[in-house]
């Protein structure tokens, strides 16, 4: 019931603070799609297609958290840099779907942390670096037009090392250190039914459309060419590695009912037609899919000179889990999402605190393409998690993020990031491990903010 009320005031809230209008009114372009359109980012059918990126991002995070019950106040304030090279490749036809990311992590973090009771104070600085390792990969087997099976995994490792001051009441000081080594292996393997669809192109070949009407070329492009022209969209970034002027050939391939409209088209009317592909429109999403089925999650973490833990921690869960996924897209500048999610393990170590996990969350999503080089991503979500073992136990999130991403030129993007969540209904009587670090019954809410500065400059952007 409280995530069914948490889902309607989300959308009464964006209703009113960011109804179409105001939407549509952030920059001067034509941005509703027509309606005799709208068809083809359900109905569109892409060739084999695909795209992989090679991107280096270095970032800098300032992060803080306040948390308070039972006499008890903790405040902890980060500060962190971090370099990290990553690669996806993603590739899409009618009958599969493939997506694999692989990522190295590697950074320092700062950490200040002041505890302060009644009769007593602490305080810690600790020094870290973290060395993570990631890769994740799904993938989507359709069977017909709707049903699919579906296969995911993620597998990471991490290892950092701690350096310790802390100062108690009497300011004495003492110091410490430790070393960890976490290993985490997830599985997900179910069917599903629905379709969300890549539809960038699309989108950029509707963009192109309304540029050529801008350009009074006649009532625009036929569906069939644009169908077409979306697909030979894919294949742009081929032209510009294969050919020095790639713009020559590549104009030469577009359909013929589009050659036709640009015999006599000015030199300013083609460079104003060529900065379609310089428009950031993000990644566009169209579709509604769920998926259910088995889910298998293996963690083991081993520690060294560990003050929270006197030994190494191995975890086997085995369960089901649930995904909804809804994405649209009502004009050339606005996607709206709403993504759900529902998991429920047995834990299958005797050793175990709980015999059983579970979580639930929604999240709303919103996309907006502000201006021609800025986007801008605001999500809202809810997620608790619960334990079950002697007792039931319990722990309720609620989570903003707001991002904006600037692209300086077509190979380097600026982002800033700004996130909040909040945590309530602590656990009274265990310790139950949430956010990768262990939560005790002294404390029953928790603020936590972050502010990240990224920039990513990307090596290679291929589309095959």
């Amino acid at each position: 019931m409280r995530a069914f009320i948490l889902s309607l005031a989300v959308l009464m809230i964006n209703t009113v603070a960011f109804g179409q209008a105001e939407i549509d009114g952030l920059i001067n372009q034509k941005k509703e799609i027509d309606s005799s359109k709208v068809y083809l980012m359900h109905d569109y059918r892409l060739p084999d297609w695909g795209y992989d990126n090679l991107y280096l991002d270095i970032s800098g995070n300032w992060e803080g958290s306040d948390r308070s019950g039972n006499n008890k106040t903790t405040q902890e304030s980060y500060k962190s840099i971090q370099l990290s090279p990553a690669y996806r490749y993603f590739i899409e036809s009618e009958d599969n779907q493939f997506d694999f990311e692989s990522a190295f992590y590697s950074s320092l973090r700062n950490n200040t942390r002041e505890t302060d009771l009644p009769s007593s104070y602490s305080k810690s600085d600790q020094t870290q670096g973290d060395v993570i390792f990631q890769t994740s990969g799904g993938w989507h087997r359709y069977l017909n037009n709707q049903w699919f099976l579906k296969l995911y995994t993620k597998d990471s490792f991490r290892y950092y090392e701690q350096q310790n001051e802390t100062t108690n009441t009497l300011r004495e000081t003492s110091e410490s250190g430790y070393i960890n080594r976490e290993y985490q292996v997830s599985l997900r393997l179910g069917p599903g039914y629905g379709r969300v669809r890549k539809i960038t192109p699309v989108i950029r070949a509707l963009r192109f459309n309304e540029r050529m009407k801008d350009l009074s070329l006649g009532s625009g492009i036929s569906d069939e060419d644009l169908k077409e022209l979306a697909a030979f969209f894919t294949k742009r970034e081929s032209y510009l590695s294969s050919y020095d002027r790639s713009n020559k050939y590549l104009y030469h391939q577009f359909p013929q009912g589009v050659l036709s409209q640009l015999d006599n088209l000015s030199p300013w009317g083609v460079m104003y037609l060529h900065d379609t592909w310089s428009e950031v429109i993000g990644e566009r999403l169209e579709g509604f899919e769920i998926s259910g089925g088995m889910s298998i999650n293996y963690e083991k973490k081993d520690h060294s000179g560990n003050a929270y833990s006197s030994s190494d921690m191995e975890l086997m869960q085995l369960g089901l889990y649930f995904e909804q996924a809804y994405y649209h897209n009502p004009s050339y500048t606005y996607q709206f999402g709403i993504t759900s999610r529902a998991l429920l393990s047995k834990v299958m170590n005797d050793e175990s605190a709980y015999e059983s996990i579970g979580s639930l969350s929604l999240t709303y999503l919103n996309l907006w393409n502000v201006m021609d080089k800025l986007l801008m991503n605001w999500n809202l979500g809810y997620q608790t998690d619960f334990f079950s073992g002697d007792l039931w136990e319990r722990v309720d999130c609620l989570k903003s993020n707001l991002s904006f991403q600037y692209f300086i030129e077509n190979n380097l993007s600026f982002d800033t990031q700004l996130s909040y969540k909040y945590f309530y209904n602590w656990p009274e009587e265990v310790w139950i491990n949430v956010k990768d670090y262990y939560h005790v019954s002294d404390y029953q809410k928790e603020h936590e903010w972050r502010i990240v500065f990224n920039l990513r400059y990307y090596l290679k952007r291929g589309i095959f």
